[in-house]
This record gives structure tokens, C-alpha cells and sequence, in this order.
């Protein structure tokens, strides 16, 4: 697909398109994500479609310029564009985006030509829909296998295993004191790959993904025999070539634990599933 502006192809200004990154990323949430509430409760995650804001996404697209007068085709496109609300169509898809920058990287003396940077900001970006589950292997994400659904494999999966506790007096002025045990937001990353035999599979495939995390609600991530209770809420960059129809996708999770309401009105936070440090019922007492 020809990258253009406005229907205007690059070429006309003499740009030649390279490479572009962040126009598949999948953006932050804004706004109040998760609430602690600063007791035995621990951290409760704000999920609900209500909760739900999105922040936009910077797309930077590389050209060379093989033309002869850098100075006026450069300053033709920030007189047209910059700052200016445009259609922005590159291999990824159609983009409705805002023009930040043009900057040059690299010219070449004496034959002038040089390479391009231009920065877009898509203020919204749209939700793809998802297809249905397969209901393939672990692991999975909300149902959905990462490798019969979004043919993606598990290369890292980074502090799924940290298990480490906190802990929160319940009760003041008692001796010994008593204290709830809970953990602070737990962010866990997952490196996924993908291979694919088209560019339209690898495009179908990320945003299936892309689909997936951003609907409402808890996603349980289950990962060999660990269950965890997770929801989105951080950027994840995805990395997509579009001519070898790979896609490199470092995805963003933060994992919530669970509050078990116990007799006095404390709460003992444990994990989902697989490691349970301490008892689900009960107040914990630390000694010093």
C-alpha cells in the first residue's frame, strides 16, 4: 500500500517511504486505572467499559529524499501539514492523525539528498474487533490462545513469578500488631512473535490482539500452570514488518491478586492460582 497524505502520495514531494514505527502500537489507558485502598483489600482494578479512556499513538514514518531542492519540498510540507489534522495511509492501515515534525537525519553532501523523519499523532485510535476464541492450547489470554488464535509464540514472559508481600498494619496499638498481607501493582511483560505467510495474516493477527486487550473487563492469563487475574492499562509497542509479514510484540499486563474478607474485617491477599504463600483466611501476624 502507497503511503500518502491526504491522498497526496510521499512521492510527490520527492520522499520515498522506509520504514515506520508505532502505527500498530496498542496505547495506554488514561485516567484512574486501578484505586488502593490502602488496607487489606489491596488494589482494586477500575475495568468496567465506563472506566475505559484511551490515549492516542505517535507514529514516525523514515523517507530518503532523492530530490533536488530539500529546503522548498520541506518547507511545502510544513506549510500544508503541519499541525494540521490529516488522513495518513501507510502499510498498516488509515490513520487519522495530526502532523508533529518533520526533521532531516542525514543529509548527503554534495548531491543533497537526505533522510526524513516525520511524526504523527493518531489521537484516536480505533478498537479492532476481535474474533472468537478457538479455544486452542496454553497459554492463553481471556480464552484466546496466543498461538491458534493469534499464531504468536511465548518467547519471555518477565514477573509473572514475583510473589513477594507487603504488609499493612490492620490494627493499631495492638500487641503484637496485626498486619494484612498484600502486593503493590504487579506489571508482568510478555514477548510474543509471530511469522506469518502474507502481510494481510500478520495485520489480521496483531489486531485480533490488539482487539482482545482492550475490551472491557478482567483477562485471565493462564501460562502452564499458573492462572493470574489481569487487566490492560500500558502501552504495548509492537513491532511489524510488513515486507517479511513478522510482527515482534511486547505486551504490557498489570496482574491483580485477590481480597479474601476474613473475621474482624481484615483481608489476606493471595495469588489466583499455582502459589499461595499464606492462608486464605486469617490475619497474618509478622514477627519482628
Amino acid at each position: 500500500m502507497a503511503y500518502s497524505i491526504n491522498t497526496i502520495p510521499f512521492e510527490n514531494y520527492n520522499l520515498v517511504p522506509l520504514s515506520s514505527i508505532g502505527a500498530m502500537d496498542i496505547p495506554k489507558r488514561l485516567g484512574k486505572t486501578e484505586h488502593d485502598w490502602q488496607d487489606g483489600n489491596g488494589v482494586e482494578p477500575y475495568v468496567e467499559a465506563a472506566d475505559l479512556s484511551w490515549d492516542g499513538r505517535e507514529i514516525s514514518i523514515l523517507f530518503f529524499y532523492n530530490g533536488s531542492n530539500l529546503f522548498y519540498d520541506l518547507n511545502l510540507l510544513r506549510s500544508l501539514y503541519e499541525g494540521q489534522d490529516v488522513t495518513l495511509i501507510t502499510s498498516y492501515g488509515t490513520h487519522s492523525a495530526r502532523m508533529k515534525s518533520i526533521k532531516e537525519n542525514a543529509t548527503f553532501s554534495p548531491n543533497g539528498k537526505a533522510v526524513v523523519v516525520i511524526q504523527f499523532w493518531e489521537t484516536t485510535v480505533p478498537v479492532p474487533t476481535p474474533a472468537s476464541p478457538s479455544g486452542g492450547n496454553n497459554p492463553t489470554l481471556d480464552g484466546y490462545s496466543f498461538w491458534s488464535d493469534f499464531s504468536m509464540v511465548v518467547q519471555e514472559m518477565k514477573l509473572l513469578y514475583d510473589n513477594s508481600y507487603h504488609k499493612r498494619e490492620l490494627t493499631y496499638g495492638n500487641t503484637p500488631p496485626q498486619y494484612s498481607a498484600y502486593r503493590p501493582v504487579r506489571k508482568c511483560s510478555i514477548t510474543l512473535y509471530g511469522k506469518y505467510p502474507t502481510s494481510s495474516a500478520m495485520l489480521t493477527a496483531v489486531n485480533n490482539l490488539h482487539g482482545v486487550v482492550r475490551q472491557p473487563g478482567m483477562k485471565v492469563l493462564e501460562y502452564h500452570s499458573i492462572t493470574a487475574n489481569t487487566y490492560y492499562a500500558d502501552t504495548t509497542r509492537v513491532k511489524a514488518d510488513i515486507k517479511r509479514a513478522n510482527a515482534l510484540v511486547r505486551l504490557n499486563l498489570r496482574i491483580a491478586d485477590i481480597g479474601v474478607d476474613v473475621e474482624g474485617g481484615g483481608a489476606i491477599i493471595f495469588p489466583t492460582a499455582g502459589i499461595v504463600e499464606f492462608p486464605a483466611s486469617g490475619v497474618v501476624t509478622f514477627e519482628n
